[in-house]
């Protein structure tokens, strides 16, 4: 079973000048928020039309975006992303993706906790055991319902990966 799958998209470096600077405006790049950040979606389809033509070519709909948010005090904790509709996302390295991992598990599900403020749960997991990484210096799919952590170079700091619901479940394609 695949776990990610790395893609080309049209337009790479533009749709991440317009993230960033859409990120820069809503003063998310330098913000005490961690974690998964969810984006409104009309403001995004606006910033970014490229992006939306650009998965539109692969076949895909926009459903939600977000930012997944790391800083070297907040270390991700291994976990499967609680979510129903999707088993996978695309995520798009933003800010130092470069030098971190994206891990998998095979791991015990152990809880079901909240994520700081946000209304987000994760399903925390034990006993794991590293089954493979990827660094998300591209646009990748990544399954969301397997164990997995980002393990991020403390000194590049913040680590931001915009993550995309998308219709069909990109799942299908890896």
């Amino acid at each position: 079973m695949n776990l990610y799958q790395k893609i080309d998209i049209d337009n790479l470096d533009i749709i991440v000048d317009k993230i960033k600077s859409y990120l820069d405006r809503e003063q998310l790049i330098d913000t005490e928020l961690v974690g998964y950040i969810p984006l409104k979606l009309l403001d995004m389809l606006s910033c970014c039309p490229e992006l939306v033509k650009s998965l539109g070519k692969l076949g895909f709909t926009i459903r939600g975006f977000a930012i997944y948010r790391t800083v070297p005090e907040t270390n991700t904790p291994i976990h499967i992303d609680n979510t129903i509709e999707y088993t996978s996302r695309i995520n798009i390295p933003i800010l130092n993706c470069d030098t971190s991992s994206t891990v998998f598990y095979d791991a015990d599900v152990l809880e079901l906790r909240d994520q700081h403020s946000l209304n987000i749960k994760y399903i925390q997991c034990i006993n794991a055991v590293e089954t493979d990484r990827v660094t998300i210096d591209k646009a990748t799919i990544l399954r969301i319902n397997k164990p997995h952590q980002v393990l991020m170079d403390i000194n590049r700091s913040p680590r931001i990966c915009l993550t995309i619901s998308v219709l069909p479940d990109p799942i299908t394609t890896i």
